[in-house]
């Protein structure tokens, strides 16, 4: 069965669940109200942590104690399109830009928004949604354990990752790494793989992997090196992904699968969309995301059919306003042929 099938089948599911997760989240609600205390970490309903932020192509400030510091990207000036702010910000990234004819040959219109958009609520905005939410919960008992969604795996530092070898995680650099120095949630660091129970099985990491230019780079250029191997200290025994060349263009598929922070900490949900804009390194698009979806890596289908490959990782969100109103973009970090010699190298080491 296609992974095109296998969606259609959990949209449906999906859909049979939400009245259940509204429930819930009524009754979780109403306990916060009555207890007085909010619920901490991880398991807040929406645990918006703070964000690293970049003006223009400079960084503000880093949140090192943070779990999943995400970065966030603001262009200040005011653009005249979204092309036009599409091309800000790989400028501002230090990217060089190819030239691609960018016809509206998939489903987000001209102003970044999905046809049939609906009114998002001020926690959405805060987030990387785009128009309608067009995440697909995983069923944790089936369809999470099954390959490609079991390659999805937690890190303890609040970010996703996704397995590529026996013993090996890709995920970001930022998940782990502040440019200066581990980040404290980072040092006793743990991957979690998701079990039919919905209990995760935890391994400890035992090195991590993190590329010179994320630590040497200046700050206008390094999410080109926001990617980073974990290596666990003993192997997971589930079916893994292979790293390639991204050949992705404009209109060409994306997807990914991670655990997001306004969702239940032990759900799995699958993104799709389209790539919008591209550099060698960078591409922006419009996928649906929130904080804990950072690291989550981007496959795409090989032409056995059977397996896939992940050709960048998720890496930031990018923000600025078009004509006054604010549009954001989802940023991957491409895998160029380099930084695939460079995966493959920290997973070759013994």
């Amino acid at each position: 069965m296609s992974v095109e099938q296998d969606i259609l089948n959990l949209t449906e599911l999906r859909k049979k669940m939400e009245l259940s997760h509204c429930v819930i989240y009524l009754l979780l609600a109403v306990l916060i109200t009555t207890s007085g205390s909010p619920i901490n970490g991880r398991y807040s309903l929406m645990n918006l942590r703070k964000l690293t932020k970049i003006s223009r192509a400079t960084i503000i400030g880093d949140n090192t104690n943070s779990k999943d510091s995400t970065v966030f990207l603001s262009i200040e000036e005011d653009s005249n399109s979204v092309d036009d702010l599409a091309q800000k910000v790989l400028s501002a990234l230090n990217v060089s830009n190819s030239a691609f004819d960018l016809k509206q040959h998939f489903s987000e219109r001209q102003d970044g928004t999905r046809r049939g958009r609906v009114r998002r609520s001020d926690d959405e905005k805060k987030l990387g949604i785009f128009g309608r939410d067009d995440r697909v919960n995983i069923q944790t008992s089936r369809e999470a354990q099954i390959y490609p969604f079991s390659t999805a795996v937690m890190l303890s530092s609040g970010c996703t990752g996704t397995l590529i070898g026996s013993q090996h995680v890709l995920t970001a650099a930022h998940c782990v790494h502040n440019r200066k120095s581990l980040l404290k949630s980072a040092k006793h660091l743990k991957v979690g793989l998701l079990q039919r129970s919905g209990r995760f099985h935890w391994i400890r990491v035992e090195r991590r992997y993190i590329p010179k230019g994320w630590r040497q780079q200046s700050s206008s250029n390094k999410l080109r090196y926001d990617f980073a191997v974990l290596k666990l200290k003993r192997q997971h025994n589930r079916q893994h992904m292979s790293v390639q060349t991204s050949s992705l263009l404009p209109g060409s598929k994306i997807q990914f699968s991670g655990f997001h922070g306004d969702k239940w900490y032990n759900s799995l949900w699958y993104t799709y969309c389209h790539v919008y804009r591209k550099s060698e390194d960078m591409i922006l698009n419009f996928c649906d995301g929130a904080k804990g979806v950072s690291g989550s890596g981007v496959y795409v289908d090989t032409p056995r059919g059977n397996e896939n490959a992940v050709v960048g990782v998720v890496s930031a969100i990018a923000q600025g306003k078009v004509k006054g109103k604010v549009i954001k973009f989802n940023v991957v970090n491409s895998f160029t042929k380099a930084k695939v010699r460079q995966i493959s190298r920290w997973v070759d080491r013994r």
